[in-house]
């Protein structure tokens, strides 16, 4: 394993700096300037002094990108772990992971936005899994952003953008696509956007509709069914732009999508099969969301005033059955969460020493849980959970151009939280529950010329506390209420850029403090999970990323990083001592996409190969009684492959992923006996794609 990885790393930098050599070839060979909204205003990537990766719309495209795990594990220093729910499914970055998240026990570790609206409050962990059909950016944040991101940004924030509607040109896009899934079911995918100006100059308007069948691929031998993990995504956008005056635009966007599955993506490992364990009927989950934007951005002269509003509401739920000592058993979840955001901020656009932008936030969220778990047919445990969380905010952040190449940035964000928590279980428990919490930020950026940068930045990050669900059985260490938990994140990175913009290597190297630590604890039986701050970690890695133009119409892509997680701290009870791994992080990760544009008697025609190897990590050992059990997941490679030609204004591609048909296990539970999860198995399919050239 380490040997692939060396030859990656090797690979990585001769690639990329010998390609730059190829690109001589032709003066006309440059990559595209990459600009993003990270820091709140419109930037190059290299004015920046924070570690971002760029998925642009012609990526998604290219690549034939839907989901979360079509995408986040091929960017550096991302972690992704698809566990077989909407519930227990974990984003995590520079090894922020934290498996309490699943469940909603704990706040997400990394924030989630869709444009501007922030989609983890506080039961974060459910993280949407929103198309990118019609979608023009994915952003990732490496590292704590709190003082721009409040909340949730512990170890990053992942935001997807959506196009806004033209209001001078129409258009019309359309995609059909179907798949096959080697020894499973096949899928297919339907979707349209449509876009035409109402009043030219002044008013436009856009619809997307979307509708996503996945097959299924796993069977369950004792009722005889096959593919039973088959899965349906409907879904779309209605948006409006509006320009009354020259410095006034106002951006209104509904967006609605509908998951359901038919069976969770569990199969028992160790079976040599996708089979699942024996199944007394149908598990399922679903995720559904609706959500409504203002967005109004006023040019002031001096400054830009933005204001922000969203309002969303979520449903989601889950079942699953199966023995339980001997007994059938079974647990539901069903969960809504409501909530209502709105942000106010002044953004600079002043071209003399100092930029700076200020805003105020302010978010209101009710969430509610109901969860049963009956054994032999009768209530062992249940719960009603209500959650009312108040947020207000202040930040600010402000860059000194002390010379034409040497700026300092620093920032800080004020926030005060107020949770009131009612939990029937056995009896009512309520609970109020307040922070105040302050993240500062300060960053040093040197821009050396010629698209380079090299920075150096200290951000903090936190997570907020919330109220623990009582169980049913007496544990030494549970709290009615953990504490947020908060990191530091130092770091030194580079933007660079040569040979006259035909190649770009950036890279970071950081270290984390990570203090009072929200971890997932277990009572002495092994059966229920509560929250606790248990103790502090350790994080060192760095993330290297790259792209080259080896010639005309061939393009090189890579990514590699490295992650050493560990614990500072003993925590006794759960076994872990000082320098154990923190679970759920691998060391390496590399990716690599090389792809070719050229012409066949007159097509536009694309070759394009992705290669991704992910190595393995550490999971808690859900057979075992003893707390230091750990057992090992991950360690596989993916590739995937896709060829495409243009026939007018149509594209037909042809795809195949998972080529190699791995099939490792990427997290597996053992409440109702073995539950696993895997990559979806080899996968041919075909995509047209009508877009007016």
């Amino acid at each position: 394993m380490r040997r692939r990885v060396l030859v990656a790393a090797v690979g990585l930098a001769s690639t990329i700096a010998g390609s730059a050599v190829m690109a001589q070839e032709s003066e006309s060979l440059r990559l595209e300037e990459v600009r993003v909204t990270a820091s709140k205003r419109v930037q190059t990537i290299e004015e920046i002094p924070m570690a971002v990766s760029i998925l642009s719309a012609d990526d998604i495209r290219n690549r034939g990108l839907e989901r979360f795990e079509d995408y986040l594990v091929s960017i550096p220093g991302v972690q992704f772990i698809p566990a077989g729910t909407v519930y227990t499914s974990l984003i995590s970055i520079r090894g922020v992971a934290d498996p309490g998240a699943e469940f909603g026990l704990t706040q997400a570790p990394v924030a989630v936005y869709l444009d501007e609206a922030p989609l983890t409050v506080s039961q974060g962990s459910l993280n949407l899994d929103y198309s990118l059909f019609g979608v023009e950016q994915v952003s990732v944040v490496k590292g704590p952003h709190s003082t721009l991101y409040g909340a949730s940004s512990l170890g990053g924030t992942l935001k997807v953008e959506t196009r806004k509607p033209s209001v001078t040109d129409g258009m019309f896009e359309a995609q059909l696509g179907y798949n096959s899934i080697s020894g499973g079911d096949s899928g297919y995918t339907a979707a349209f956007t449509a876009s035409t100006p109402l009043i030219d100059g002044k008013l436009g308007a856009e619809v997307t509709a979307y509708q996503i069948d996945r097959g299924g691929y796993i069977d369950d031998p004792s009722r005889g069914l096959e593919d039973i993990n088959g899965s349906e995504t409907t879904g779309g956008r209605l948006a409006f732009s509006w320009l009354p005056t020259e410095n006034l635009s106002v951006d209104a966007k509904v967006y609605y999508q509908d998951y359901e599955s038919d069976g969770l993506s569990f199969f028992n490992f160790s079976s040599g099969g996708l089979d699942s364990r024996p199944l007394d009927g149908p598990q399922t989950d679903g995720d559904e969301v609706l959500l409504g934007s203002l967005v109004i951005n006023w040019n002031l002269g001096f400054a830009e005033l933005v204001s922000a509003t969203n309002a969303f509401e979520r449903d989601n739920f889950l079942y699953r059955t199966g023995p339980f000592f001997g007994s059938p058993g079974g647990f539901t979840i069903d969960s809504t969460a409501e909530a209502f955001t709105q942000e106010l901020r002044l953004v600079s656009n002043s071209e003399g020493a100092l930029d700076w932008l200020v805003g105020l936030y302010y978010a209101a969220e009710d969430y509610t849980e109901v969860g049963a778990f009956e054994v032999g047919g009768f209530p062992f445990f249940s719960q009603d959970l209500t959650n009312d969380i108040t947020t207000v905010a202040a930040f600010g952040e402000a860059s000194w151009h002390l010379n034409d190449r040497l700026s300092l940035t620093a920032g800080v964000r004020v926030s005060r939280y107020e949770m009131d928590s009612e939990i029937i279980s056995g009896g009512l428990t309520e609970i109020d529950f307040n922070e105040t919490d302050v993240s500062p930020r300060v960053a040093l950026n040197y821009e050396i010329g010629d698209g380079s940068s090299v920075y150096i930045q200290a951000a903090r990050g936190f997570r907020l506390g919330q109220p623990n669900t009582p169980i049913p059985v007496p544990a030494p260490e549970f709290v009615d209420a953990f504490d947020s938990d908060y990191l530091w994140n130092y770091e030194i990175g580079t933007k660079t850029e040569w040979w006259d913009g035909r190649a770009r290597l950036n890279g970071a190297i950081y270290y984390i403090d990570w203090s009072d630590l929200q971890t997932s604890l277990v009572d002495p039986t092994g059966t229920f999970s509560f929250v606790g701050n248990a103790g502090s970690a350790e994080i060192t890695g760095f993330e290297l990323e790259g792209a080259a133009l080896l010639a005309t119409g061939l393009t090189l892509e890579a990514g590699l990083s490295y992650t050493d997680a560990e614990f500072a701290t003993d925590v006794p009870s759960q076994g872990i001592v000082s320098g154990d791994p923190l679970l759920g992080v691998p060391e390496w990760q590399f990716s690599a996409g090389l792809q070719y544009d050229f012409n066949v008697a007159g097509r536009d025609t694309f070759l394009r190969a992705d290669y991704l190897f992910y190595d393995e990590y550490l999971a808690f050992d859900p057979f075992s009684f003893d707390p230091t059990s750990r057992i090992a997941n991950g360690d596989y490679e993916r590739i995937n492959a896709r060829v495409g030609m243009q026939f007018g204004d149509v594209q037909v591609a042809l795809f195949g992923t998972n080529l190699s048909d791995e099939r490792p296990r990427l997290s597996v539970a053992a409440t109702f006996g073995e539950d696993a999860t895997t990559l979806q198995p080899r996968t041919f399919g075909l995509t047209l794609n009508y877009r007016p050239q």
